[in-house]
């Protein structure tokens, strides 16, 4: 609820002033989570010294999807929801059932059990449409919803 106060002034509200908002913090988020994402695909790759992995090559170009996905997932989500759903009140009560609902379907997916080259693909190619189709979803709409809920 970091923009309660804010929304309560019509300017704020604006398509331009949301969306410059949205994308600012986004690739803010990117930065910070990259580096986080940037030191475990060195730590992991740092590894590869100790133990040599075969095929190396596809391993590390899988893994480091893998991250690139995880970065881009941790970054937009949460944003995402924010915008689009604005869950919470001022007093941090949920309010809405989708928000309820995307939680379950997360739950869902963690009942697939993929390993090795697999996982990591589902998870880079899953993420890539997420955010594509999330992108898009948040130009149309975000604009319309992104106000105080009572």
């Amino acid at each position: 609820n970091c923009d309660s106060a804010m929304l309560f002034y019509p300017f704020y509200r604006q398509p331009k002033a949301v969306l410059s908002g949205f994308f600012y913090r986004f690739w803010r988020i990117v930065q910070y989570n990259a580096v986080t994402g940037a030191l475990i695909y060195g730590l992991l790759l740092a590894l590869q010294l100790v133990t040599p992995v075969p095929d190396h090559l596809n391993f590390y170009l899988v893994l480091l999807l893998e991250v690139c996905g995880m970065v881009l997932f941790f970054s937009f989500h949460d944003l995402f929801i924010y915008y689009l759903l604005q869950p919470f009140t001022e007093d941090m009560e949920v309010v809405s059932p989708l928000y309820r609902i995307l939680y379950w379907v997360a739950w869902v997916f963690t009942q697939v059990h993929l390993s090795g080259y697999t996982y990591a693909l589902a998870i880079g190619v899953i993420t890539c449409i997420y955010v594509v189709a999330g992108t898009i979803v948040i130009y149309r709409v975000a604009p319309k919803t992104f106000r105080i809920r009572y």
